[in-house]
C-alpha cells in the first residue's frame, strides 16, 4: 500500500529537483513532495530593501509516497540526489498521512495538480485519520519557527513523537 516517507536528499543547490526528476519517472511510480516557503531577506546591493526568497520548509527533507512492495527502498535510497530515507528505531517507517495533508493545506505550500489526482485517489481507498489538536498546534508550531535547520530538527522530532 502508498504510504509516505520521509526522505533526506543531499546537500547541493539541484539535488532535489534531481530526486524529484528521477522519482517521477513511470517505472519508478513515486510522488514526491518538496514544501516551499517564501521569505524576504535583505538586499546586499541595495540597502534597505528586500530580496523574495523562494526555500524550502524543511532544508534537506522531502516526503515521497511509494509502495514498497512495488518500489522497492533501495530504488528510492540508490536514486541521484536522495540521501537515504529516514529510519525510526532503525526501521523504515511511513509518516502519519495527516501530517502531510496538514502540511499540504497550509498556504506556503504548493504542489503539482498531479500530486492533487493521485492524494484524492488514495484517501477514497484508505481510511482517514486525523491529527489531535495537540498534534495539530505542535506541527503549526514547527511550521512557524523561523530557522530552516531548526524546522528540520522539529519535524523530524514531532515525526518520531507521533509513532511512539
Amino acid at each position: 500500500m502508498e504510504n509516505w516517507y520521509l526522505a533526506c536528499y543531499k546537500a547541493g543547490k539541484h539535488n532535489a529537483f534531481k530526486a524529484q526528476m528521477f522519482l517521477s519517472q513511470p517505472q519508478i511510480d513515486a510522488m514526491v513532495f518538496i514544501p516551499q516557503i517564501c521569505s524576504y531577506r535583505p538586499r546586499t546591493d541595495r540597502p534597505g530593501q528586500l530580496k523574495k526568497m523562494i526555500e524550502p520548509l524543511f532544508p534537506g527533507y522531502m516526503f515521497i509516497c511509494f509502495d514498497p512492495e512495488i518500489t522497492h527502498t533501495s530504488k528510492i535510497s540508490t536514486c541521484p540526489g536522495v540521501s537515504h530515507l529516514v529510519r525510526f528505531a532503525d526501521t523504515i517507517k511511513p509518516v502519519n498521512d495527516s501530517i502531510v495533508e496538514e502540511i499540504m493545506q497550509l498556504p506556503v505550500c504548493v504542489h503539482s495538480p498531479v500530486i492533487k489526482e493521485r492524494k484524492n485517489k488514495r484517501m477514497e481507498q484508505k481510511n482517514k485519520t486525523v491529527l489531535t489538536t495537540v498534534q495539530h498546534d505542535e506541527l503549526m508550531n514547527v511550521v512557524a519557527e523561523k530557522d530552516g535547520l531548526t524546522r528540520s530538527t522539529m519535524l523530524y522530532a514531532f515525526a518520531q513523537s507521533v509513532f511512539e
